[in-house]
Protein backbone atom coordinates (compact mmCIF):
# COMPACT_ATOMS: atom_id res chain seq x y z
CA UNK A 1 0.00 0.00 0.00
CA UNK A 2 2.87 2.65 1.01
CA UNK A 3 4.09 2.27 -2.85
CA UNK A 4 0.62 2.60 -3.82
CA UNK A 5 0.49 6.33 -2.26
CA UNK A 6 3.21 6.95 -3.52
CA UNK A 7 1.95 6.51 -7.17
CA UNK A 8 -1.37 7.82 -6.35
CA UNK A 9 0.66 11.50 -4.90
CA UNK A 10 2.11 11.95 -8.15
CA UNK A 11 -0.76 10.82 -10.68
CA UNK A 12 -2.36 14.21 -11.47
CA UNK A 13 -4.13 15.24 -14.32
CA UNK A 14 -3.43 18.03 -16.48
CA UNK A 15 -2.88 21.27 -15.35
CA UNK A 16 -0.34 19.56 -13.14
CA UNK A 17 0.01 20.04 -10.40
CA UNK A 18 2.36 23.23 -8.49
CA UNK A 19 5.14 21.83 -6.65
CA UNK A 20 6.14 23.58 -3.25
CA UNK A 21 8.80 26.92 -3.44
CA UNK A 22 11.66 26.53 -2.64
CA UNK A 23 12.74 29.32 0.43
CA UNK A 24 14.25 31.35 -1.37
CA UNK A 25 11.56 32.16 -3.96
CA UNK A 26 9.34 32.20 -0.79
CA UNK A 27 11.80 35.27 0.43
CA UNK A 28 11.33 36.85 -3.21
CA UNK A 29 7.52 36.70 -3.22
CA UNK A 30 7.32 37.96 -0.01
CA UNK A 31 9.23 41.09 -0.85
CA UNK A 32 7.18 40.99 -3.82
CA UNK A 33 4.17 41.08 -1.88
CA UNK A 34 5.11 43.77 0.48
CA UNK A 35 6.56 46.01 -2.16
CA UNK A 36 2.98 46.43 -3.67
CA UNK A 37 1.66 47.65 -0.14
CA UNK A 38 4.56 50.12 -0.04
CA UNK A 39 6.47 48.28 2.98
CA UNK A 40 10.00 47.74 2.69
CA UNK A 41 11.14 44.53 4.80
CA UNK A 42 14.15 44.01 6.83
CA UNK A 43 15.93 40.73 6.15
CA UNK A 44 14.53 39.49 9.89
CA UNK A 45 10.84 40.08 8.79
CA UNK A 46 11.46 38.42 5.46
CA UNK A 47 12.75 35.30 7.34
CA UNK A 48 9.66 35.64 9.95
CA UNK A 49 7.49 35.33 7.06
CA UNK A 50 9.18 32.38 5.46
CA UNK A 51 9.26 30.49 8.71
CA UNK A 52 5.41 31.79 9.14
CA UNK A 53 4.77 29.94 5.25
CA UNK A 54 6.74 27.03 5.61
CA UNK A 55 4.54 26.53 9.21
CA UNK A 56 1.21 26.71 7.61
CA UNK A 57 2.39 24.76 5.14
CA UNK A 58 5.20 22.31 5.10
CA UNK A 59 4.90 21.53 0.98
CA UNK A 60 5.70 25.34 0.57
CA UNK A 61 2.53 26.02 -2.37
CA UNK A 62 2.58 29.36 -3.36
CA UNK A 63 -0.89 30.43 -2.05
CA UNK A 64 0.01 29.93 1.24
CA UNK A 65 3.32 31.84 0.82
CA UNK A 66 1.31 34.80 -0.36
CA UNK A 67 -1.16 34.36 2.60
CA UNK A 68 1.95 33.99 4.76
CA UNK A 69 2.96 37.43 3.65
CA UNK A 70 -0.49 39.48 3.49
CA UNK A 71 -1.15 37.97 7.08
CA UNK A 72 2.46 39.26 8.11
CA UNK A 73 1.36 42.61 6.86
CA UNK A 74 -2.35 42.53 8.08
CA UNK A 75 -0.96 41.85 11.74
CA UNK A 76 1.76 44.40 11.49
CA UNK A 77 4.36 41.58 12.26
CA UNK A 78 2.09 39.01 14.18
CA UNK A 79 1.68 35.88 12.34
CA UNK A 80 -1.64 33.38 13.34
CA UNK A 81 -2.10 30.19 11.89
CA UNK A 82 -3.53 28.69 9.06
CA UNK A 83 -7.27 29.41 8.91
CA UNK A 84 -6.81 32.56 11.02
CA UNK A 85 -4.13 33.93 8.21
CA UNK A 86 -7.15 33.08 5.54
CA UNK A 87 -9.28 34.80 7.64
CA UNK A 88 -7.86 37.84 7.65
CA UNK A 89 -7.46 37.71 4.39
CA UNK A 90 -10.50 37.37 3.64
CA UNK A 91 -11.45 40.40 6.09
CA UNK A 92 -9.36 42.44 3.65
CA UNK A 93 -11.22 41.22 0.61
CA UNK A 94 -14.54 41.50 2.26
CA UNK A 95 -13.74 44.87 3.25
CA UNK A 96 -12.14 46.04 -0.02
CA UNK A 97 -16.12 44.99 -1.37
CA UNK A 98 -17.94 46.32 1.48
CA UNK A 99 -16.11 49.94 0.90
CA UNK A 100 -16.99 49.76 -2.70
CA UNK A 101 -20.65 48.64 -2.24
CA UNK A 102 -21.48 50.91 0.76
CA UNK A 103 -24.73 52.71 -0.37
CA UNK A 104 -26.64 50.53 1.13
CA UNK A 105 -26.67 48.06 3.89
CA UNK A 106 -28.93 46.01 0.89
CA UNK A 107 -26.35 46.37 -1.43
CA UNK A 108 -23.32 44.95 0.92
CA UNK A 109 -26.11 41.62 1.88
CA UNK A 110 -26.58 41.08 -1.90
CA UNK A 111 -23.09 41.15 -2.58
CA UNK A 112 -22.11 38.67 0.25
CA UNK A 113 -24.98 36.51 -1.23
CA UNK A 114 -23.98 36.42 -4.85
CA UNK A 115 -20.79 35.44 -3.75
CA UNK A 116 -21.64 33.20 -1.67
CA UNK A 117 -23.78 31.30 -4.40
CA UNK A 118 -21.18 31.70 -6.90
CA UNK A 119 -18.57 29.89 -4.38
CA UNK A 120 -21.23 27.10 -4.12
CA UNK A 121 -21.18 26.75 -7.68
CA UNK A 122 -17.37 27.28 -8.75
CA UNK A 123 -18.56 30.43 -10.38
CA UNK A 124 -21.64 31.63 -12.84
CA UNK A 125 -22.13 33.29 -15.62
CA UNK A 126 -24.18 36.16 -15.84
CA UNK A 127 -26.39 34.26 -18.32
CA UNK A 128 -26.52 31.39 -15.81
CA UNK A 129 -27.38 33.89 -13.15
CA UNK A 130 -29.82 35.19 -14.69
CA UNK A 131 -31.44 31.78 -16.05
CA UNK A 132 -31.25 30.70 -12.30
CA UNK A 133 -33.08 33.89 -10.60
CA UNK A 134 -35.53 33.29 -12.71
CA UNK A 135 -36.21 29.53 -13.08
CA UNK A 136 -35.65 28.94 -9.56
CA UNK A 137 -37.37 32.18 -8.34
CA UNK A 138 -35.20 32.33 -5.10
CA UNK A 139 -37.00 34.23 -1.65
CA UNK A 140 -37.32 37.94 -2.62
CA UNK A 141 -34.43 40.22 -1.70
CA UNK A 142 -32.00 37.41 -0.80
CA UNK A 143 -30.30 38.26 -4.37
CA UNK A 144 -29.52 40.97 -6.83
CA UNK A 145 -31.83 41.50 -9.65
CA UNK A 146 -29.40 40.76 -13.03
CA UNK A 147 -31.07 43.71 -14.25
CA UNK A 148 -31.55 46.55 -12.24
CA UNK A 149 -30.54 45.85 -8.78
CA UNK A 150 -26.85 45.56 -9.45
CA UNK A 151 -24.65 46.89 -6.33
CA UNK A 152 -21.27 48.76 -7.59
CA UNK A 153 -18.94 45.91 -7.30
CA UNK A 154 -19.90 44.55 -10.92
CA UNK A 155 -22.15 41.93 -10.81
CA UNK A 156 -19.98 39.76 -13.08
CA UNK A 157 -16.54 40.14 -10.54
CA UNK A 158 -19.34 38.77 -7.39
CA UNK A 159 -20.64 36.14 -9.52
CA UNK A 160 -16.69 34.87 -9.75
CA UNK A 161 -17.02 33.90 -6.45
CA UNK A 162 -14.06 33.89 -4.00
CA UNK A 163 -11.31 32.51 -5.23
CA UNK A 164 -9.24 31.09 -4.81
CA UNK A 165 -11.13 27.82 -3.61
CA UNK A 166 -9.69 27.25 -0.09
CA UNK A 167 -10.65 31.01 0.58
CA UNK A 168 -13.69 30.72 -1.10
CA UNK A 169 -14.82 27.49 0.70
CA UNK A 170 -14.04 28.67 4.12
CA UNK A 171 -15.83 31.98 3.82
CA UNK A 172 -18.57 29.71 3.04
CA UNK A 173 -18.37 28.10 5.83
CA UNK A 174 -18.23 30.66 7.96
CA UNK A 175 -21.47 32.32 6.83
CA UNK A 176 -22.63 29.37 7.80
CA UNK A 177 -21.29 29.29 11.20
CA UNK A 178 -23.18 32.60 11.93
CA UNK A 179 -26.65 33.14 13.86
CA UNK A 180 -29.47 34.43 12.99
CA UNK A 181 -30.99 35.85 9.02
CA UNK A 182 -27.14 35.74 7.56
CA UNK A 183 -27.09 31.86 8.69
CA UNK A 184 -30.50 31.39 6.78
CA UNK A 185 -29.57 32.94 3.83
CA UNK A 186 -26.56 31.27 3.99
CA UNK A 187 -28.47 27.68 3.96
CA UNK A 188 -31.03 28.84 1.57
CA UNK A 189 -28.01 30.12 -0.90
CA UNK A 190 -26.61 26.27 -0.40
CA UNK A 191 -29.62 25.20 -1.36
CA UNK A 192 -30.01 27.39 -4.66
CA UNK A 193 -27.05 26.30 -5.47
CA UNK A 194 -27.95 22.30 -5.14
CA UNK A 195 -31.12 22.65 -7.11
CA UNK A 196 -28.97 24.62 -10.06
CA UNK A 197 -26.38 22.19 -10.49
CA UNK A 198 -25.83 19.42 -8.17
CA UNK A 199 -22.25 18.24 -9.82
CA UNK A 200 -21.02 21.23 -9.16
CA UNK A 201 -22.43 21.54 -5.82
CA UNK A 202 -20.47 18.30 -4.49
CA UNK A 203 -17.40 19.21 -6.11
CA UNK A 204 -17.52 22.12 -3.88
CA UNK A 205 -18.65 20.23 -0.69
CA UNK A 206 -15.72 17.92 -2.00
CA UNK A 207 -13.21 20.28 -2.03
CA UNK A 208 -14.16 22.24 1.43
CA UNK A 209 -14.48 19.08 3.24
CA UNK A 210 -10.91 18.44 1.90
CA UNK A 211 -9.61 21.24 3.05
CA UNK A 212 -11.50 22.08 6.24
CA UNK A 213 -12.49 18.88 7.60
CA UNK A 214 -12.19 20.18 11.13
CA UNK A 215 -14.94 23.14 10.64
CA UNK A 216 -17.49 22.43 13.03
CA UNK A 217 -20.25 23.40 9.98
CA UNK A 218 -19.05 20.31 7.15
CA UNK A 219 -22.43 18.95 7.95
CA UNK A 220 -24.35 21.77 6.96
CA UNK A 221 -22.82 21.73 3.44
CA UNK A 222 -24.10 17.53 3.24
CA UNK A 223 -27.21 18.56 4.79
CA UNK A 224 -28.13 21.45 2.35
CA UNK A 225 -28.71 19.06 -0.70
CA UNK A 226 -32.51 17.69 -1.50
CA UNK A 227 -32.40 14.36 1.06
CA UNK A 228 -36.38 14.19 0.36
CA UNK A 229 -36.39 14.53 -3.29
CA UNK A 230 -32.91 13.04 -4.02
CA UNK A 231 -31.95 10.87 -1.17
CA UNK A 232 -29.52 8.79 -3.38
CA UNK A 233 -27.82 11.55 -4.74
CA UNK A 234 -27.51 12.79 -1.61
CA UNK A 235 -26.01 9.79 0.15
CA UNK A 236 -23.47 9.15 -2.49
CA UNK A 237 -22.23 12.78 -2.13
CA UNK A 238 -22.09 12.61 1.99
CA UNK A 239 -20.15 8.71 1.21
CA UNK A 240 -17.79 10.24 -1.22
CA UNK A 241 -17.11 12.71 1.26
CA UNK A 242 -16.11 10.30 3.95
CA UNK A 243 -12.04 9.37 2.84
CA UNK A 244 -12.14 13.36 2.54
CA UNK A 245 -12.21 13.36 6.68
CA UNK A 246 -9.22 11.70 7.34
CA UNK A 247 -10.03 10.17 10.61
CA UNK A 248 -11.75 7.61 11.70
CA UNK A 249 -13.39 9.03 15.12
CA UNK A 250 -14.45 12.11 12.97
CA UNK A 251 -18.01 13.30 14.35
CA UNK A 252 -19.09 13.56 10.77
CA UNK A 253 -19.06 10.09 10.42
CA UNK A 254 -21.62 9.36 13.04
CA UNK A 255 -24.22 11.87 11.17
CA UNK A 256 -23.30 10.29 7.80
CA UNK A 257 -23.89 6.55 9.45
CA UNK A 258 -27.06 8.10 10.93
CA UNK A 259 -28.30 9.75 8.07
CA UNK A 260 -28.01 7.04 5.47
CA UNK A 261 -29.81 4.66 8.03
CA UNK A 262 -32.81 7.00 8.58
CA UNK A 263 -33.06 7.12 3.99
CA UNK A 264 -32.79 3.29 3.98
CA UNK A 265 -35.88 3.01 6.10
CA UNK A 266 -37.98 5.80 4.04
CA UNK A 267 -36.89 3.74 0.85
CA UNK A 268 -38.21 0.39 0.22
CA UNK A 269 -36.53 -0.36 -3.12
CA UNK A 270 -33.25 -1.61 -1.02
CA UNK A 271 -31.27 1.09 -3.39
CA UNK A 272 -29.41 2.34 -0.48
CA UNK A 273 -27.90 -1.04 0.55
CA UNK A 274 -24.76 -0.50 -1.76
CA UNK A 275 -24.39 3.02 -0.35
CA UNK A 276 -24.16 1.83 2.98
CA UNK A 277 -21.83 -0.45 2.68
CA UNK A 278 -19.50 1.74 0.74
CA UNK A 279 -19.71 4.11 3.61
CA UNK A 280 -18.45 1.00 5.92
CA UNK A 281 -15.73 0.53 3.29
CA UNK A 282 -14.44 3.42 3.41
CA UNK A 283 -15.01 3.73 7.21
CA UNK A 284 -12.40 0.82 7.20
CA UNK A 285 -9.89 2.01 5.46
CA UNK A 286 -9.61 4.85 7.21
CA UNK A 287 -9.18 2.49 10.42
CA UNK A 288 -6.46 0.67 8.49
CA UNK A 289 -4.61 3.75 7.62
CA UNK A 290 -4.38 4.72 10.95
CA UNK A 291 -2.66 1.51 11.84
CA UNK A 292 -4.97 -0.66 13.48
CA UNK A 293 -5.32 -3.64 11.75
CA UNK A 294 -7.67 -5.75 13.77
CA UNK A 295 -10.44 -2.95 14.02
CA UNK A 296 -10.16 -2.80 10.77
CA UNK A 297 -10.45 -6.51 9.52
CA UNK A 298 -13.91 -6.81 12.19
CA UNK A 299 -15.27 -3.74 10.10
CA UNK A 300 -14.60 -5.12 5.84
CA UNK A 301 -15.79 -8.79 7.91
CA UNK A 302 -19.15 -6.72 8.95
CA UNK A 303 -19.54 -4.96 5.53
CA UNK A 304 -19.30 -8.45 3.79
CA UNK A 305 -22.13 -9.92 5.57
CA UNK A 306 -24.32 -6.63 4.37
CA UNK A 307 -22.92 -6.52 0.60
CA UNK A 308 -24.06 -8.81 -2.11
CA UNK A 309 -21.11 -10.83 -4.02
CA UNK A 310 -22.32 -8.61 -7.20
CA UNK A 311 -22.05 -4.83 -5.71
CA UNK A 312 -18.80 -3.41 -7.26
CA UNK A 313 -17.34 -2.74 -3.34
CA UNK A 314 -17.23 -6.60 -2.56
CA UNK A 315 -13.91 -7.39 -4.23
CA UNK A 316 -12.57 -4.34 -2.54
CA UNK A 317 -13.69 -5.45 0.81
CA UNK A 318 -12.02 -8.81 0.27
CA UNK A 319 -9.00 -7.07 -1.09
CA UNK A 320 -8.51 -4.97 1.85
CA UNK A 321 -9.31 -7.21 4.27
CA UNK A 322 -6.96 -9.94 3.05
CA UNK A 323 -4.41 -6.80 3.23
CA UNK A 324 -5.33 -6.65 6.95
CA UNK A 325 -4.67 -9.97 7.31
CA UNK A 326 -1.09 -9.98 6.10
CA UNK A 327 -1.05 -7.23 9.26
CA UNK A 328 -2.22 -9.61 11.84
CA UNK A 329 0.14 -12.43 9.92
CA UNK A 330 -2.71 -14.75 8.84
CA UNK A 331 -1.62 -15.07 5.23
CA UNK A 332 -3.54 -17.92 4.48
CA UNK A 333 -7.09 -15.94 5.64
CA UNK A 334 -5.62 -13.07 3.12
CA UNK A 335 -4.73 -15.73 0.24
CA UNK A 336 -8.05 -16.98 0.46
CA UNK A 337 -9.86 -13.53 0.02
CA UNK A 338 -7.87 -12.37 -2.37
CA UNK A 339 -8.36 -15.79 -4.67
CA UNK A 340 -11.85 -15.19 -3.81
CA UNK A 341 -11.70 -12.37 -6.06
CA UNK A 342 -9.41 -13.83 -8.49
CA UNK A 343 -12.09 -16.67 -9.24
CA UNK A 344 -15.37 -14.21 -8.67
CA UNK A 345 -17.20 -14.05 -11.99
CA UNK A 346 -18.57 -10.35 -10.94
CA UNK A 347 -15.07 -8.38 -10.35
CA UNK A 348 -13.91 -6.50 -13.23
CA UNK A 349 -10.30 -6.62 -14.40
CA UNK A 350 -8.85 -3.81 -12.07
CA UNK A 351 -10.23 -5.46 -8.46
CA UNK A 352 -8.93 -8.68 -10.05
CA UNK A 353 -5.24 -7.19 -10.90
CA UNK A 354 -5.22 -6.00 -7.56
CA UNK A 355 -5.83 -9.35 -6.13
CA UNK A 356 -3.51 -11.55 -8.31
CA UNK A 357 -0.52 -8.60 -7.53
CA UNK A 358 -1.62 -9.16 -3.48
CA UNK A 359 -1.86 -12.82 -4.27
CA UNK A 360 1.84 -12.93 -5.85
CA UNK A 361 2.91 -11.08 -2.83
CA UNK A 362 2.11 -13.63 -0.37
CA UNK A 363 3.56 -16.29 -2.94
CA UNK A 364 7.03 -13.95 -2.87
CA UNK A 365 6.71 -13.96 1.14
CA UNK A 366 6.56 -17.67 1.09
CA UNK A 367 9.70 -18.32 -1.23
CA UNK A 368 7.06 -19.31 -4.02
CA UNK A 369 9.10 -17.73 -6.73
CA UNK A 370 6.56 -19.91 -10.04
CA UNK A 371 3.31 -19.19 -8.47
CA UNK A 372 4.39 -14.94 -8.07
CA UNK A 373 5.31 -15.39 -11.12
CA UNK A 374 2.48 -17.06 -12.43
CA UNK A 375 0.08 -14.42 -10.89
CA UNK A 376 1.84 -11.62 -12.10
CA UNK A 377 2.05 -12.67 -15.68
CA UNK A 378 -1.94 -13.04 -15.74
CA UNK A 379 -2.00 -9.40 -14.94
CA UNK A 380 -0.61 -8.45 -18.39
CA UNK A 381 -3.15 -10.97 -19.92
CA UNK A 382 -5.85 -8.77 -18.75
CA UNK A 383 -7.93 -6.15 -20.77
CA UNK A 384 -9.08 -3.88 -18.38
CA UNK A 385 -6.27 -2.97 -15.62
CA UNK A 386 -4.55 0.87 -14.92
CA UNK A 387 -1.48 1.48 -15.76
CA UNK A 388 -0.44 1.13 -11.68
CA UNK A 389 -1.57 -2.77 -12.07
CA UNK A 390 0.52 -3.17 -14.66
CA UNK A 391 3.84 -1.32 -13.21
CA UNK A 392 3.68 -3.17 -10.42
CA UNK A 393 3.42 -6.40 -11.72
CA UNK A 394 6.11 -5.89 -14.37
CA UNK A 395 8.51 -4.55 -11.88
CA UNK A 396 8.03 -7.63 -9.05
CA UNK A 397 7.72 -10.28 -11.28
CA UNK A 398 11.30 -8.58 -12.98
CA UNK A 399 13.01 -8.95 -9.08
CA UNK A 400 11.19 -12.48 -8.92
CA UNK A 401 12.81 -13.71 -12.25
CA UNK A 402 16.13 -12.64 -11.33
CA UNK A 403 15.83 -13.53 -7.80
CA UNK A 404 15.01 -17.24 -9.79
CA UNK A 405 18.23 -16.13 -12.08
CA UNK A 406 16.01 -15.14 -15.01
CA UNK A 407 18.33 -12.24 -15.96
CA UNK A 408 17.29 -11.99 -19.33
CA UNK A 409 13.56 -12.39 -18.54
CA UNK A 410 14.08 -9.73 -15.92
CA UNK A 411 15.72 -7.03 -18.22
CA UNK A 412 12.23 -7.47 -20.43
CA UNK A 413 9.96 -6.61 -17.52
CA UNK A 414 11.95 -3.10 -17.48
CA UNK A 415 11.87 -2.66 -20.72
CA UNK A 416 8.51 -3.54 -21.02
CA UNK A 417 8.13 -0.33 -18.25
CA UNK A 418 10.18 1.88 -20.15
CA UNK A 419 8.53 1.36 -23.72
CA UNK A 420 4.73 1.74 -22.11
CA UNK A 421 2.99 4.48 -23.23
CA UNK A 422 1.07 5.31 -19.81
CA UNK A 423 3.03 4.70 -17.30
CA UNK A 424 4.12 7.30 -15.31
CA UNK A 425 7.81 8.65 -15.75
CA UNK A 426 8.16 8.14 -11.75
CA UNK A 427 7.40 4.85 -12.52
CA UNK A 428 9.81 4.48 -15.47
CA UNK A 429 12.96 6.45 -14.07
CA UNK A 430 12.06 3.66 -10.50
CA UNK A 431 13.09 0.95 -13.09
CA UNK A 432 15.84 2.36 -14.55
CA UNK A 433 17.39 3.02 -11.21
CA UNK A 434 16.71 -0.84 -10.27
CA UNK A 435 18.62 -1.65 -13.76
CA UNK A 436 21.47 0.43 -12.88
CA UNK A 437 21.79 -1.17 -9.69
CA UNK A 438 21.75 -4.74 -11.33
CA UNK A 439 24.48 -3.69 -13.89
CA UNK A 440 26.41 -2.30 -11.35
CA UNK A 441 25.89 -5.61 -9.71
CA UNK A 442 27.25 -7.62 -13.05
CA UNK A 443 30.42 -5.47 -13.41
CA UNK A 444 28.88 -3.08 -15.64
CA UNK A 445 29.23 0.98 -14.31
CA UNK A 446 29.49 2.46 -17.96
CA UNK A 447 25.73 0.77 -18.76
CA UNK A 448 24.86 1.54 -15.12
CA UNK A 449 25.88 5.27 -15.31
CA UNK A 450 23.82 6.03 -18.34
CA UNK A 451 20.25 4.82 -16.65
CA UNK A 452 21.72 6.98 -13.52
CA UNK A 453 22.42 9.83 -15.00
CA UNK A 454 19.09 9.59 -17.26
CA UNK A 455 17.17 9.63 -13.53
CA UNK A 456 18.92 12.79 -12.34
CA UNK A 457 18.46 14.18 -15.55
CA UNK A 458 14.01 13.43 -15.41
CA UNK A 459 11.95 16.21 -13.78
CA UNK A 460 9.67 14.42 -12.40
CA UNK A 461 10.98 11.30 -9.80
CA UNK A 462 9.90 9.73 -6.76
CA UNK A 463 12.32 11.24 -3.92
CA UNK A 464 13.24 8.09 -2.76
CA UNK A 465 14.59 7.49 -6.04
CA UNK A 466 16.26 10.78 -6.60
CA UNK A 467 17.98 10.36 -3.63
CA UNK A 468 19.53 6.57 -4.75
CA UNK A 469 20.32 8.00 -7.75
CA UNK A 470 22.54 10.70 -6.64
CA UNK A 471 23.85 8.01 -3.89
CA UNK A 472 24.70 5.28 -7.09
CA UNK A 473 26.57 8.06 -8.70
CA UNK A 474 28.52 9.64 -5.86
CA UNK A 475 29.76 5.68 -6.07
CA UNK A 476 30.09 5.14 -9.77
CA UNK A 477 32.61 8.52 -9.81
CA UNK A 478 34.23 7.27 -7.13
CA UNK A 479 34.91 3.92 -8.06
CA UNK A 480 35.74 5.23 -12.18
CA UNK A 481 39.43 5.45 -12.30
CA UNK A 482 40.34 8.37 -13.87
CA UNK A 483 42.20 9.37 -17.49
CA UNK A 484 45.40 10.01 -15.82
CA UNK A 485 45.01 6.58 -13.55
CA UNK A 486 44.28 4.43 -16.98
Amino acid sequence: MEEYFQIQACAYGLPRELGGLPRPEIRKLAKAVADRAGVVLSSTSVEDIADHSEKIDPDGRPLFALVAALDWLDGNGVSADRDAALRRLIARMDGQAVQAAAVSPKSVRHMRNAQTLATALGGLSVESYAHLVQTFEPPTGLLPNVYSDVPPVPLDDLLDGVRPDMLGELYVLDRVDTAGTERLAAMALLKLAWQKDQEAYRAFVERAVGDHKEHARVVDLLDAGDWAGAPATCAEMAVDSIPLLQRSDHPVLDWIFSRLQSVQESISDGTMGELIVNAHFRRANLVLNEGDARRANDLYSKALDLCEANWQVHAGLLNNRGISWLRLGAREAAGADFTAVIESSFADDESRACAFNNRADVFDGDGDVGSAVRDRTAILELAETTYNRRFIAHIRRALALRKSGDYEGAYRDIESILDSSDIVKEQKMSARLKRAEWLVEEGEPAAARVDVEAVLASDRNFDSVENKARELLLELSVDTPSDAEC
